[in-house]
C-alpha cells in the first residue's frame, strides 16, 4: 500500500510500502518501488525463513539490523577495532556529515550524484532512511569477502535482505534489540532536527518487527562493546 497510514494499521505479518513521493520519508519498514520489487521481496522473505543457518567464519557479510539507537554503528566500529577480519565498506549517502565523522565514515554526496549513480547501476543495495538517500556498492564488499574477511554494514531491513539474496549462507542478519525507552532518549538527545527525531521515534515500530526476518536477536543493552563480543563469539571468528 502507498498509504502510510494503512501500513501502520495493517494486521499483515509483513506489511511492504509501496514508494511514492508523498511517503518516501519514511524509514524502517519493509519498501518497494515497483510490483516487480515487491515479487523480489517476497522471494527474499521467503528465502530467509528456509536457508541455511549462515556461516560467515570463512568470509561473509554481516548486517546490523535495528532501530536508531541501538548501537548498529557503534557495534560494527567494535568488531573493526577487536578483529581485523571486520571491515566496514564505506556507504554512499546524501546525509550531511556530522561533526564527530570523518571522511572516511561514508562517502558523502549530494542527492542528484547519489540518483544518477543508482540509475548507471553503481549500488547493489539502495534505501531511504529519514529522508536521505543510502546504497552499498558491490565494489566495497567483494573484495573483503573475497579477502576471507566480513563486510559489516548498519543498514536497514530492506538493504539486509538484497545482501541475503545475493550472499546466501555467507550473510548473517543480526537484529540489534534495545529497549524502546533507551532508544527513544537516545533519539531525542542527538544533534539532529526535530523533524529527524519526530520520523525516527514515528518509525520505530515498524523497525522492531523486523526482528522476525534476521537470523539473530542480539540483547544490546550492555553496549556497544560487549555486542560486538558476543556477535564475534556467535560467527566463530
Amino acid at each position: 500500500d502507498d498509504g502510510a497510514h494503512n501500513i501502520s494499521k495493517s494486521k499483515a505479518a509483513y506489511p511492504v510500502l509501496f514508494r511514492k513521493s508523498w511517503n518516501s520519508h519514511l524509514s524502517g519498514l519493509l519498501s518497494v518501488n515497483s510490483y516487480s520489487d515487491f515479487l523480489h521481496l517476497c522471494k527474499m522473505v521467503r528465502n530467509s525463513f528456509i536457508a541455511t543457518t549462515p556461516d560467515i567464519s570463512g568470509g561473509g557479510v554481516l548486517c546490523l539490523v535495528g532501530p536508531s539507537g541501538s548501537h548498529k554503528t557503534e557495534i560494527a566500529k567494535e568488531l573493526c577495532e577487536i578483529s581485523p577480519k571486520f571491515e566496514k565498506p564505506i556507504t554512499s549517502t546524501t546525509r550531511p556529515k556530522r561533526t564527530d565523522e570523518t571522511d572516511g565514515s561514508y562517502r558523502f554526496i549530494s542527492e542528484e550524484q547519489f540518483l544518477e549513480e543508482q540509475d548507471a547501476g553503481r549500488y547493489i543495495e539502495t534505501t531511504v532512511y529519514s529522508k536521505y538517500h543510502f546504497g552499498t556498492s558491490e565494489e566495497e564488499i567483494s573484495p573483503i569477502v573475497e579477502r576471507g574477511h566480513i563486510a559489516v554494514l548498519p543498514i536497514d531491513i530492506c538493504g539486509a535482505l538484497t545482501l541475503k539474496i545475493l550472499y546466501r549462507s555467507r550473510a548473517m542478519l543480526v537484529f540489534t534489540n534495545r529497549d524502546k525507552g533507551n532508544v527513544v532518549l537516545d533519539i531525542v538527545g542527538r544533534k539532529i532536527s526535530d523533524e529527524d527525531k519526530m520520523r525516527r521515534i514515528l518509525s520505530l515500530d515498524f523497525e522492531y518487527r523486523n526482528a522476525e526476518v534476521c537470523d539473530i536477536e542480539l540483547d544490546v543493552e550492555g553496549g556497544a562493546k560487549a555486542a560486538a563480543e558476543q556477535i564475534i563469539k556467535i560467527t566463530n571468528v
